[in-house]
Parts: C-alpha cells; sequence; structure tokens
C-alpha cells in the first residue's frame, strides 16, 4: 500500500522544513523537499503548495452559507453560535449534553 503526505521538519537552522513523503508499507521510498519557511506567512504558502500537489485539483466544494436550507446555518453542523460543537459546549449539565435533546 503506497501512501502520500505532506511533513513538516524543523530544521538544525531553526526554519521549518516542507517535505512530501512516499512510503510503501512502513518503509520511506521517497522524500521531497518543497521548501523552507522561516515565518508563519511563508509557512502557510508552502502548506498550501503542498496540498495543491499532494492531490491537484481537489479545491474545496463551496456550499454556501445555508446549503441546508435551516435558518441556523451553524446549528446544522451540529455548532453553537461561537463555532464550537453544540454537544460539548453546554457543560452545565454534566454529561447530558451527549445524550442529545430530550
Amino acid at each position: 500500500m503506497v501512501s502520500r503526505f505532506v511533513r513538516r521538519v524543523r530544521t538544525a537552522s531553526g526554519a521549518v522544513a516542507v517535505q512530501m513523503v512516499t512510503r510503501r508499507g512502513r518503509a520511506v521510498e521517497q522524500v521531497e523537499h518543497l521548501g523552507s519557511a522561516r515565518t508563519d506567512a511563508e509557512l502557510a504558502l508552502l502548506l498550501s503548495a503542498a496540498r495543491e500537489r499532494l492531490s491537484p485539483g481537489q479545491d474545496a466544494l463551496d456550499l454556501g452559507e445555508a446549503a441546508c436550507g435551516c435558518a441556523t446555518p451553524g446549528r446544522c453542523r451540529g455548532l453553537d453560535e461561537q463555532g464550537r460543537f453544540a454537544r460539548w459546549a453546554d457543560r452545565a449539565g454534566g454529561r447530558a449534553g451527549l445524550r442529545g435533546p430530550q
């Protein structure tokens, strides 16, 4: 089984190297160095380029804000108004949030 993934490695100079690794089973077949970043902005650029290289043409599908048609778009994904998962956001009742609506 062949798998490809992107990894970040801290270099001796303190930069962060972005590498694309190809593995077959547990053995590393190939390590391709994509670049090194010293700032968060450079790292974000390198990671987005690596994701594009890993799966070219696989853009995120934009379904719009309220694709499900509900009045509160965040709730259809299980999120509350602050963007947290709703069942974990309500901790006042102990584990009551895990049991769902009652």
